[in-house]
Protein backbone atom coordinates (compact mmCIF):
# COMPACT_ATOMS: atom_id res chain seq x y z
CA UNK A 1 0.00 0.00 0.00
CA UNK A 2 1.61 3.45 -0.78
CA UNK A 3 1.15 6.01 1.10
CA UNK A 4 0.45 9.09 -0.79
CA UNK A 5 1.96 11.99 1.98
CA UNK A 6 5.46 10.60 0.59
CA UNK A 7 6.05 9.47 -3.14
CA UNK A 8 7.28 5.75 -3.08
CA UNK A 9 6.56 4.92 0.46
CA UNK A 10 5.11 1.38 0.49
CA UNK A 11 4.07 -0.50 3.59
CA UNK A 12 4.89 -3.77 4.07
CA UNK A 13 3.44 -6.39 6.21
CA UNK A 14 4.53 -10.43 6.60
CA UNK A 15 3.74 -11.19 2.85
CA UNK A 16 5.60 -10.86 -0.27
CA UNK A 17 5.09 -7.58 -2.45
CA UNK A 18 5.03 -6.86 -5.80
CA UNK A 19 7.36 -3.20 -5.21
CA UNK A 20 7.41 -2.29 -8.81
CA UNK A 21 3.61 -2.50 -9.28
CA UNK A 22 3.24 -0.98 -5.57
CA UNK A 23 4.95 1.97 -6.53
CA UNK A 24 4.20 2.69 -10.09
CA UNK A 25 7.70 2.39 -11.70
CA UNK A 26 8.18 0.34 -14.52
CA UNK A 27 9.50 -3.55 -13.96
CA UNK A 28 13.35 -3.10 -14.72
CA UNK A 29 14.30 0.30 -14.02
CA UNK A 30 17.07 0.80 -11.78
CA UNK A 31 16.04 1.98 -8.16
CA UNK A 32 17.10 2.86 -5.20
CA UNK A 33 15.55 1.60 -1.61
CA UNK A 34 15.75 2.66 1.65
CA UNK A 35 13.59 1.43 4.59
CA UNK A 36 12.37 4.26 6.94
CA UNK A 37 12.36 4.22 10.47
CA UNK A 38 13.88 1.29 12.27
CA UNK A 39 12.69 -1.70 10.94
CA UNK A 40 14.73 -3.89 8.46
CA UNK A 41 12.82 -5.22 5.64
CA UNK A 42 13.90 -8.61 2.71
CA UNK A 43 13.71 -7.84 -1.03
CA UNK A 44 14.14 -10.42 -3.57
CA UNK A 45 14.17 -9.97 -7.47
CA UNK A 46 12.12 -12.46 -9.10
CA UNK A 47 9.41 -12.73 -12.09
CA UNK A 48 7.11 -14.50 -10.01
CA UNK A 49 6.47 -14.21 -6.18
CA UNK A 50 9.54 -15.55 -4.21
CA UNK A 51 9.54 -18.27 -1.58
CA UNK A 52 9.24 -17.09 1.80
CA UNK A 53 12.84 -18.10 3.02
CA UNK A 54 13.70 -16.13 -0.12
CA UNK A 55 15.37 -12.68 0.14
CA UNK A 56 18.26 -10.53 1.73
CA UNK A 57 18.16 -8.48 4.58
CA UNK A 58 18.12 -4.66 3.97
CA UNK A 59 18.74 -2.84 7.01
CA UNK A 60 17.56 0.60 7.84
CA UNK A 61 21.19 2.41 7.57
CA UNK A 62 21.41 0.78 4.54
CA UNK A 63 20.43 1.23 1.05
CA UNK A 64 19.93 -1.19 -1.84
CA UNK A 65 20.20 -0.54 -5.52
CA UNK A 66 18.46 -2.84 -7.86
CA UNK A 67 19.87 -2.70 -10.98
CA UNK A 68 18.35 -1.88 -14.39
CA UNK A 69 16.68 -5.24 -16.40
CA UNK A 70 15.48 -6.71 -12.66
CA UNK A 71 12.90 -9.29 -13.45
CA UNK A 72 10.90 -7.90 -10.84
CA UNK A 73 11.03 -6.62 -7.34
CA UNK A 74 9.20 -8.29 -3.84
CA UNK A 75 9.18 -7.04 -0.71
CA UNK A 76 8.01 -8.28 3.12
CA UNK A 77 8.57 -7.17 6.45
CA UNK A 78 11.31 -8.62 8.75
CA UNK A 79 11.04 -10.21 11.96
CA UNK A 80 7.25 -9.71 11.83
CA UNK A 81 6.97 -6.10 11.94
CA UNK A 82 3.86 -4.20 10.43
CA UNK A 83 5.49 -1.13 10.75
CA UNK A 84 7.87 -1.46 7.95
CA UNK A 85 7.98 1.03 5.04
CA UNK A 86 10.78 1.22 2.50
CA UNK A 87 10.85 4.06 -0.04
CA UNK A 88 11.80 3.44 -4.15
CA UNK A 89 13.61 6.39 -5.77
CA UNK A 90 14.03 6.09 -9.39
CA UNK A 91 17.97 5.98 -9.73
CA UNK A 92 18.97 8.48 -11.81
CA UNK A 93 22.88 8.04 -11.61
CA UNK A 94 23.21 4.31 -12.82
Amino acid sequence: MANPDTPGSIQLTNEWLDLYAASGIAVGTQVLVNTRGKHSCFLAESAAEPAISDGVEVYPTRQAIVDEGSPGLWGRAAHNNPYTVVVLQIDKNP
